[in-house]
């Protein structure tokens, strides 16, 4: 079993109180109703990511699910614990075929060259694109050479697929692919100009998302001139080179519009159901920030999670699982300038540390008995709770208690 870089150490707050009895209510902290109390307290199990016991409470879902999605808050140290477990479990219960986490399509694309090959020279390249972004951390470094070390004991069967469905946030590691597709041999003299921009775009600065879309469509509108011949000499990398061109020109266009989040939304969904189809059918596990795992719409926006488990063009339709964390007594990194902060995401702090088992602890929300099936429940007061009951926007809840911010990667 892998040894997290980062572990938090687990405390066993046993409890010792009975459903009847009163709960310590400190000043100023809100407090659950005893209904809401109760439930969670009886429907709460441990989880220590390095023996995967507790997880095996989800073990009755994977067979209803096609997707399982956990949604985080960026830059917590325990998040990449959480998200290795999962995906150790998930290996474990022969479940797993792509892992779709949130990062970009070609991010995913050079992360699977890494896990194939351990060249560390891809995965410091990449992250030297990174800065300035939640993502630029120790832990996130750590957790891609950890998976790398961990595919290396896995038969093939079994081994980490990444799936990149994230619009490109990062236009120098898109670039980056977009050359690495070209063979360098024989090149038609027809892609010899776009070519050479590419080349002279790399030594440059950082390109701007519109100039790296007006190359991409002109190398898109010069492939469609001759389709055979080309797809004849991109060879097995056709189909990604023609996902990187369109990814590139629709993220320029998102970024530009006035409803962004809703747009990349919708985005990001059309990724999915392109990279679903061109994959054999098998089950998808990814970690994202919050919002992109609630599966109703929420502030005016249907979510990733939405779109998945509710568009009757889903292929996943109603086959699909969310996983929320809730914070107490942590630390985040910010960024702009990169810094930490004490971060809880939830007024109370008083009952998740009476009820936490440990440092992580997984809750069961679904049931016939459950107050979050029947009215709406929002643990998490930074956001305006939503219409309808909790559980149509997550299903499990997983707190996390103590853990320290991710490391930025000075």
């Amino acid at each position: 079993m892998f040894k997290p870089i980062q572990q938090v150490a687990v405390v066993c707050t046993m409890l010792c109180c009975t459903f009847s009895c009163q709960k310590e209510q400190p000043a100023n902290i809100e407090l659950l109703p005893d209904e809401i109390y109760q439930y969670l307290d009886f429907n709460q199990t441990e989880l220590e990511p390095e023996n995967l016991n507790g997880f095996a409470k989800l073990s009755d879902q994977l067979k209803d699910n096609k997707v399982i999605l956990t949604g985080e808050s960026h830059a917590v140290a325990a998040n990449y614990i959480l998200e290795e477990a999962m995906l150790h479990f998930l290996v474990d219960k022969n479940w797993l075929d792509y892992y779709m986490p949130e990062w970009s399509f070609s991010a995913c694309w050079h992360l699977n060259r890494y896990l194939e090959t351990g060249n560390s020279s891809i995965l410091s390249r990449l992250f030297s694109y990174l800065e300035g972004t939640s993502f630029w951390t120790r832990d996130a470094y750590d957790h891609w050479t950890r998976l790398y070390e961990w595919n290396q004991q896995l038969d093939e069967e079994h081994k980490i697929k990444l799936v990149g469905i994230e619009i490109e946030q990062q236009p120098d590691v898109a670039l980056w692919m977009l050359k690495e597709l070209i063979p360098t041999n024989q090149i038609p003299n027809e892609l010899l100009v776009p070519y050479y921009k590419l080349e002279d775009m790399e030594r440059a600065t950082q390109p701007t998302y519109d100039e790296l879309a007006a190359l991409a469509l002109e190398i898109q509108n010069l492939l469609s001139s001759n389709t055979s011949l080309y797809a004849d000499f991109f060879g097995g990398n056709w189909s990604d080179l023609q996902f990187l061109l369109g990814n590139i020109i629709n993220t320029a266009a998102v970024k530009k519009e006035y409803n962004y989040i809703e747009r990349r939304e919708e985005l990001l969904y059309q990724n999915f159901l392109v990279q679903y189809t061109q994959h054999e059918e098998g089950n998808w596990f990814g970690q994202w920030g919050s919002s992109h795992i609630y599966q109703s719409r929420f502030s005016a926006i249907d979510w990733l999670a939405t779109r998945m488990k509710r568009q009757e063009d889903s292929p996943v339709f109603d086959r699909v699982l969310s996983i929320n964390y809730i914070y107490y007594n942590c630390f985040i990194l910010k960024k702009e300038p990169y810094r930490v902060e004490a971060f809880s995401n939830t007024n109370y702090t008083s009952d998740f540390n009476q009820l936490g088992l440990g440092n992580y602890t997984l809750y069961k929300l679904t049931g016939s008995n459950s107050p979050f099936e029947n009215q709406m429940i929002w643990l998490t007061p930074l956001l305006t709770a939503p219409a309808g009951q909790t559980t149509d926007y997550f299903q499990y809840l997983i707190s996390i208690k103590g853990s320290p911010a991710a490391i930025a990667l000075f």
